[in-house]
Formats: C-alpha cells, sequence, structure tokens
C-alpha cells in the first residue's frame, strides 16, 4: 500500500495556473506548478477565506483573490500584507503520471 495520496494528473496542472483538488476525507488543496516543479497548499488564505486557486499567480507568487494579500508557494512565505502568517507548503512528487504527496501529513 502506497503512503502517497494521489492528487491529479501531470496535464491538469499548467504553469501559473492554480488547481484545486479535494481530496476525499480531506480539505480542499491548492496545487501549484512552478517551472517543472509543484507544490500543494490548503486551498485557503491564512488570512481569511479566500481561495487561492481562484488567485493570480505569477511565476512562485499568489495573490489571493479577496484581499491580495501574496505568498511564495515554493517556501510558504507571507510577501504581501495583510498575509502575515505562511502557508505550510508540500512538494509533491510524480509518480506514474500522478502528482502526489504524503498521506499524512496533508498540508
Amino acid at each position: 500500500m502506497s503512503d502517497l495520496m494521489r492528487l491529479c494528473t501531470l496535464g491538469d496542472i499548467q504553469d501559473c495556473s492554480p488547481l484545486r483538488v479535494e481530496p476525499e476525507g480531506g480539505p480542499p488543496l491548492a496545487v501549484f506548478r512552478v517551472q517543472d516543479r509543484y507544490f500543494v497548499a490548503r486551498d485557503k488564505c491564512t488570512h481569511g477565506a479566500g481561495v487561492l486557486s481562484e488567485g493570480d499567480q505569477d511565476g512562485a507568487l499568489i495573490e489571493c483573490p479577496l484581499h491580495g494579500g501574496v505568498f511564495d508557494v515554493t517556501s510558504g512565505k507571507a510577501v504581501r500584507f495583510p498575509c502575515l502568517v505562511p502557508l505550510r507548503v508540500i512538494e509533491a512528487v510524480e509518480q506514474d503520471g500522478w502528482l502526489c504527496i504524503p498521506k499524512s501529513p496533508a498540508p
């Protein structure tokens, strides 16, 4: 039994276009592609109820559509006010054409 959770296929996610995934039994997650790397965080801004997968991504930066705060999706660091609390980010891995993260702990 694999310790990895499948999120989406590699073809589902494009560079600078966040994707919302809803794993069974877990919170909605946002998947971000930055060049040839993939990062996953909860699909909720740490400042409020903004849905990050609906935000504008510019390279490694995602802007929350609710209040305009910005995070670096490669580190989770909050880089623009009003966001102060970082995101918990996991780098996804590719397995048999799927993007996967460890089943536990999820972001």
